[in-house]
């Protein structure tokens, strides 16, 4: 399991957490314009409502989905419940679904996160990464292996970067 380093609920950062932000939205906030959502017009809130019902954050209830107790009671506390989606996120939720063409998580996580945490001080794309983790060029990285970089990108890149995630990974 991958540990987080503790923050606080001042901590500058959270609040350029996406997921956080969708998280504590969940409420009237989030109905204020559509009295329904509809998660396959909108993909991040299918991956927000995996994550919520994973980490016991929401339930179903009568066709609509509702916010436990835990939840409600996180919402004052941003920094634990950014721990808990971040945990939810990178180690529970199966992002295979997300794919097209089914296609699972290439490498671990210790070793990504560590590799994008070293590598993202200066600042980094895509491109080196790619070119970092799996040996592929800079200058020709779609043309090498478009499935690999797409996987990569849906398991990898998309959710560090909805939780903001490389910023508080833990090295073992």
């Amino acid at each position: 399991m991958i540990r987080f380093r503790p923050f606080s609920d001042t901590d500058p950062v959270l609040p350029n957490s996406p997921i956080l932000k969708a998280a504590l939205l969940t409420a009237a906030d989030l109905y204020a314009v559509n009295k329904v959502l509809n998660e396959h017009d909108f993909p991040p809130l299918i991956m927000l409502h995996d994550v919520m019902l994973s980490a016991n954050l929401a339930r179903h209830y009568k066709g609509t989905m509702r916010l436990t107790k835990l939840a409600h009671e996180l919402k004052a506390k941003p920094a634990a419940l950014w721990a808990l989606l971040a945990e939810h996120l990178l180690s529970v939720i199966d992002h295979t679904q997300y794919t097209r063409f089914g296609d699972p998580l290439v490498g671990n996580w210790d070793t990504l996160l560590n590799v994008i945490n070293m590598e993202a001080q200066n600042g980094v794309a895509e491109e080196r990464l790619c070119s970092v983790l799996f040996g592929i060029p800079e200058t020709d990285y779609l043309r090498q292996d478009y499935r690999l970089v797409a996987t990569f990108y849906i398991h990898v890149l998309r959710p560090a970067l909805l939780g903001r995630i490389a910023y508080g990974a833990q090295g073992r």
